[in-house]
């Protein structure tokens, strides 16, 4: 069985080359047995449904990816800029929307459950911010996200927080009794082993148009 996984297509965002997610998406359709799409497939932060299931390309990327759900297994694990996708199922049927999920050992998931940023600011929409942050909002959630603003150019920093990111996913992976974690959100493609964990990282369809392919337990790391 071989399964395509990818992640963060933010589809309307305004830099994608949407004629390379749609030849990605051809070869998801004549190669892949299953995809996985790990979240914040939609940019629903910043836009809404009616604009994305009307107006090219974003239509365009839907009604491809629903029409390849109508012949193989199609599953979509909801991100924090489409957390709230389950809302919109009936309008994205055949796809499948799913929660984070674990198999054979694996863990799936967007990824943002492991980031600083989303537990202690996250964003007006988020479950996670309302659930967690809502004593920071005022002064000191401001004040994190002025500091991310400032401190956010620098690469240096940028690497440090997908290293935290990548720490906190190994922990939570040995803690629960995973070998490996397979998620999104970064945007930066890898696959490294930290502390035993093997982890896995899709990328984006945004500027790596990178994704995984998961053959009978193998998982490789591609670019589009």
């Amino acid at each position: 069985m071989k399964r395509y996984i990818a992640s963060d297509f933010h589809v309307r965002n305004q830099v994608t080359d949407y004629g390379r997610v749609m030849d990605f998406l051809s070869l998801v359709d004549q190669d892949a047995d299953e995809f996985l799409i790990l979240g914040d497939w939609l940019e629903l932060l910043w836009s809404n449904i009616t604009i994305l299931l009307s107006v090219s390309p974003y239509r365009d990327v839907i009604e491809k990816i629903k029409s390849i759900a109508a012949r193989k297994p199609v599953k979509i694990i909801a991100g924090n800029h489409d957390w709230n996708l389950g809302l919109f199922a009936s309008a994205l049927a055949p796809i499948i929307i799913v929660p984070e999920f674990a198999e054979n050992g694996v863990y799936y998931c967007h990824g943002h459950e492991f980031d600083w940023e989303s537990f202690i600011i996250g964003t007006p929409v988020d479950p996670i911010w309302w659930s967690n942050a809502f004593p920071f909002v005022l002064p000191l959630g401001f004040g994190f996200l002025l500091l991310n603003i400032l401190l956010g150019k620098d690469k240096d920093v940028y690497n440090w927080a997908i290293g935290l990111i990548h720490e906190r996913a190994s922990r939570s992976a040995r803690a629960r009794g995973y070998h490996s974690v397979i998620f999104g959100h970064t945007h930066f493609p890898i696959v490294e082993v930290r502390d035993g964990i093997k982890l896995y990282n899709a990328g984006d369809m945004v500027d790596s148009y990178s994704y995984l392919c998961q053959t009978n337990g193998q998982i490789e790391l591609l670019g589009f």
